[in-house]
């Protein structure tokens, strides 16, 4: 998910929080990257497990795994704005309600044996999706207003982006 992002998130709180372009040009720019981003990883995604000899992924666990990414980078966008607007009481319920169904959606599978590696994975597509749709509600109740695709924005916004990206791959490394 890092490599898909790109530095995007941090890019975006950076451009929200200075005020540097306009928050619509911010917000298309993240979107127009998250759709190309989740398109060409989650096809990537997809073809590696398709194509792997060490074990005998199911579609369902395919086509799963390549949906959690588009997810996760929507939810990376969303939560960018939250930062850059400074709501960080947004971000943090963001961030545990999500890991608090991943665990309850555990629980309940480990509790009627019936945790694997198919069900652990559609769980975490639904943890996902649980988590997602709050903050998408919030996102447009409180801090939407429109889109502007802008492609000297998405320049910029990929340039400070990938110098994130690099140094959260060098950490993580």
């Amino acid at each position: 998910t890092s490599i898909a992002e790109g530095g995007m998130r941090q890019a975006t709180v950076y451009y929200v929080g200075q005020q540097a372009i306009p928050d619509s040009r911010v917000f298309g720019a993240s979107i127009l990257y998250t759709l190309g981003s989740a398109a060409i990883f989650s096809t990537l995604i997809f073809y590696l497990l398709s194509t792997s000899e060490d074990y005998d992924y199911t579609m369902v666990m395919m086509v799963t795994a390549a949906l959690i990414l588009p997810v996760a980078l929507f939810m990376n966008a969303i939560r960018g704005m939250f930062l850059g607007k400074q709501h960080i009481k947004q971000f943090n319920t963001n961030q545990w309600l999500q890991k608090l169904v991943l665990v309850g959606l555990f629980a309940l599978l480990f509790a009627f044996d019936l945790l694997t590696v198919e069900t652990t994975v559609v769980c975490m597509l639904l943890a996902s999706l649980i988590g997602f749709l709050p903050a998408l509600h919030f996102f447009f109740k409180t801090i939407y207003t429109h889109v502007e695709f802008n492609l000297p924005a998405l320049w910029t916004m990929v340039k400070k982006g990938s110098v994130y990206a690099t140094a959260l791959f060098l950490i993580e490394a």
